[in-house]
């Protein structure tokens, strides 16, 4: 049934841009991805793009087809078109019934061009920490300039520049803490 309505939608789609060309129309891109298809128990769904990955804060897991990110094994018959896509770059899963779809727990999807991220390189890649501590040594030699620093009596204080924290023993700027004056 799905494939007599994707025949009839492309038909139809079809007819109305022959029409538009024959009366010196404005010839448009049509997209089909998102008009809703009924199932077998009559229920609509939206039609996806294999490999989509959509956003889903629900309690329950989504409807089939739909998977969680979560590096579980799927089956290579039901998933068929996924896994001609992405095969076992995510791991083998059973080796012979079953891949692994990408683990997203804790992670981000990251494009693999490096337009954004750089050393982003290949598909599948896992790494990484949730969180990282810096040390001082770690960070770039930089100044501030005067008035830029404001400083509690405990030696925390906060600027302009991004950084999780350090010490600059006392003195930043022109004014200085080791020689009392606060100001």
């Amino acid at each position: 049934m799905t494939d007599l309505t994707d025949s009839l939608q492309v038909a139809l789609v079809a007819k109305q841009i022959t029409i538009d060309k024959d009366q010196s129309a404005i010839i448009r891109h049509v997209s089909t991805m998102n008009s809703p298809t009924a199932t077998e128990n009559s229920q609509f769904v939206n039609v996806f793009l294999t490999r989509e990955i959509k956003l889903y804060s629900g309690r329950t897991h989504p409807l089939s087809p739909w998977l969680f990110y979560n590096g579980s094994a799927a089956s290579r018959i039901f998933y068929q078109r996924l896994f001609a896509i992405i095969g076992v770059t995510c791991g083998s899963g059973n080796g012979s019934t079953t891949f692994n779809i990408p683990d997203f727990q804790g992670r981000v999807p990251v494009d693999s061009l490096g337009l954004r991220t750089m050393k982003a390189y290949d598909l599948g890649l896992t790494g990484g920490n949730e969180t990282h501590a810096i040390t001082a040594n770690q960070l770039p030699s930089h100044s501030h300039s005067p008035g830029s620093v404001s400083m509690s009596s405990s030696g925390s204080h906060s600027h302009s520049i991004n950084d999780p924290g350090h010490n600059h023993g006392g003195y930043t700027g022109e004014s200085g803490f080791l020689n009392g004056n606060d100001k």
